[in-house]
């Protein structure tokens, strides 16, 4: 327990703006991370491995995401405005990061599954294409008259990485609206998702939908490509595209 009244004041007050959210029961809620969060702020510490650590607790405890950011929001509420900014982006990043590594690690294996949204990673879907070209190889169907890549997301840069971060979170609950057939779909980047498609019609119209929710009211950049003939050629040019850098 942190020590002293004013410790005990914060405390039963951040549970209490957190019951009003969650509706836990002060067990429920309890965590040893809440003293160090506390404490961090009482030595006017760097929190970023106290909130770290409270994320990964949560986590554990069955906290889903939305229960997280409330939680985090009720310590904001009642922080004075002298430290509600030790609670700014990258605090707020790593607590959420931290979150999603160990609920990830409760439901699916880590190697394959990105953390934060579920979508696949980027190794994983080299793996995806490796099986596309074999696939295209047994039917004897030209790769990109099957298959293409989609990369889609905002054409700029946000400098914010609590605003990259909502971009993520966009992308794993709303790619599957817009491709719901059991498309390959990671991120490339905070911002950028790459999918791999069945060419269709219809391809480019869902990618430019896709971008346009990723990107808010931003501009956006919208990439169709037909898969080349050659494996190793569409493994380099996912690496092209892992790598592009924007302003």
């Amino acid at each position: 327990m942190a020590a002293g009244a004013d410790g005990d004041d914060r405390r039963s007050a951040w549970y209490r703006a957190s019951r009003r959210r969650l509706g836990l029961t002060e067990d429920a809620w309890y965590d040893p991370a809440v003293e160090h969060v506390l404490q961090a702020l009482d030595r006017h510490e760097p929190i970023q491995q106290a909130v770290s650590e409270l994320g990964s607790a949560r986590a554990v405890a069955g906290f889903d995401l939305r229960e997280t950011v409330s939680d985090l929001d009720a310590l904001a509420e009642v922080l004075p405005e002298a430290e509600v900014g030790d609670l700014a982006d990258e605090a707020t990043v790593a607590a959420l990061s931290a979150w999603a590594d160990a609920f990830i690690d409760r439901v699916h294996p880590p190697s394959c599954v990105d953390a934060l949204t579920g979508l696949v990673t980027l190794a994983y879907l080299r793996v995806r294409l490796t099986e596309v070209y074999r696939e295209c190889d047994a039917r004897h169907t030209p790769p990109g008259s099957a298959y293409a890549l989609v990369v889609t997301g905002p054409a700029q840069h946000a400098e914010s990485p609590l605003a990259r971060l909502a971009t993520r979170l966009r992308a794993g609950r709303c790619i599957r609206d817009w491709f719901p057939g059991g498309e390959t779909a990671c991120h490339l980047d905070d911002e950028r998702v790459a999918v791999l498609a069945p060419m269709d019609d219809d391809l480019a119209p869902r990618a430019a939908g896709l971008a346009r929710e990723l990107a808010g009211n931003g501009p956006v950049r919208v990439l169709v490509e037909a898969l080349p003939d050659d494996h190793d050629d569409a493994q380099h040019r996912l690496d092209q595209l892992a790598s592009v850098t924007r302003r």
